[in-house]
């Protein structure tokens, strides 16, 4: 657990200090993606090797659901109040967030950020529609592409090659690490205590409230139905959506099956997000898609939290996925790691 702690730590310091370096930034997305396929490529090789794979698959396609939905519900249930707090005090939320106006004559705007120099600075620009329907279309095909990894890692398995499940398990820790440390340089890039310094310290509540309700959700889930132990539906739940780090961690603790629910109940977190988008905002408020999409709502979930909210609340949920994308990886790691407190 310390290495993993370590890389992660490595990877944040090294990020920090090399920020103004963009090529380094550039290369180390790629990388860390590289690491992340070649992750679900060995986790389906090595669980494809377990005895009545497609009868775990399913059942763990069915948990993973489950937890999924109680982890969403028990997010936008402990954000909610925060909305309605917003809603009530307009003119205080618009002093907090200080943005930048947007040009009064466009409809339609999007949120991105502009690095300049160690400041990270929020603008608000015009996009139009064809440019979002292609930015909606690579997202689609993009969440794809964990399930193609690791269907592809299940048929070598099956087809190819057969490795030693020791062996496989190996890679997949040594790549973990690798993964954390590329991960660790990907945050020291963004400084979160300028966005603070730059924004209200009011609006971290909103990252830790999403993440305390995913917790509560799987808490709930394990005390109505029991198919996973506390710790188990803690661990997996407490992902927000970032499949790779949470699955992996989960998969190198507590077995592959519970990496395998991790791996999907945080895919269908993101997508569920993405989906359900409209519907979420309308029913609940800008601040629900936020709450559900988790650390996802600084990339892949923003253009349609953009799309169906506000400008203000993309900038919210941007801020939101950097603290989570932080938080993840640890608490991921404390909770599938220690046994003092929860047990096996």
């Amino acid at each position: 657990m310390l290495l993993i702690f370590i890389c992660l730590i490595f990877g944040v310091v090294a990020g920090y200090y090399l920020r103004s370096d963009s090529k380094l930034f550039l290369h180390s997305e790629k990388t860390t993606m590289m690491f992340v396929y070649a992750l679900l490529v060995f986790m389906g090789m090595s669980t494809a090797q377990k005895d009545g794979f497609l009868e775990l698959f399913t059942e763990s396609g069915r948990i993973a659901l489950f937890l999924a939905t109680f982890g969403m519900l028990g997010s936008i249930l402990l954000t909610l109040p925060i909305y309605l707090y917003f809603r009530s005090h307009r003119m205080k939320f618009w002093s907090f967030l200080n943005l930048h106006k947007a040009n009064k004559n466009t409809a339609k705007t999007s949120a991105s950020t502009v690095s300049e120099g160690t400041n990270l600075v929020f603008e608000l620009r015009t996009n139009n529609s064809v440019e979002k329907e292609n930015v909606a279309r690579g997202k689609k095909f993009e969440i794809l592409l964990p399930l193609v990894f690791y269907v592809a890692g299940v048929l070598i398995s099956f087809f190819v090659v057969r490795v030693n499940t020791e062996v496989l398990d190996e890679f997949v820790l040594y790549a973990l690490y690798a993964l954390l440390f590329f991960t660790g340089i990907g945050i020291g890039k963004v400084n979160v205590i300028d966005l603070l310094k730059r924004y209200h310290v009011f609006i971290i509540i909103i990252p830790f409230l999403a993440l305390a309700g995913s917790l509560l959700g799987g808490a709930v889930f394990n005390s109505m139905f029991g198919l996973s132990s506390l710790r188990e539906c803690l661990a997996i739940n407490a992902g927000m959506g970032y499949y790779s780090i949470n699955a992996v961690i989960n998969k190198s603790f507590l077995g592959d099956k519970i990496g395998l629910i991790a791996l999907l109940a945080n895919l269908f977190r993101e997508t569920g997000t993405m989906l359900l988008c409209y519907y979420l905002v309308k029913i609940f408020g800008p601040l629900a898609p936020i709450a559900t999409g988790g650390a996802t709502t600084m990339d892949t979930t923003l253009p349609f939290i953009r799309k169906n909210a506000s400008s203000e609340y993309a900038l919210i949920a941007f801020f939101n996925g950097v603290v989570l994308t932080i938080v993840v990886p640890p608490l991921t790691t404390f909770i599938a790691g220690t046994t003092l407190i929860f047990s096996p």
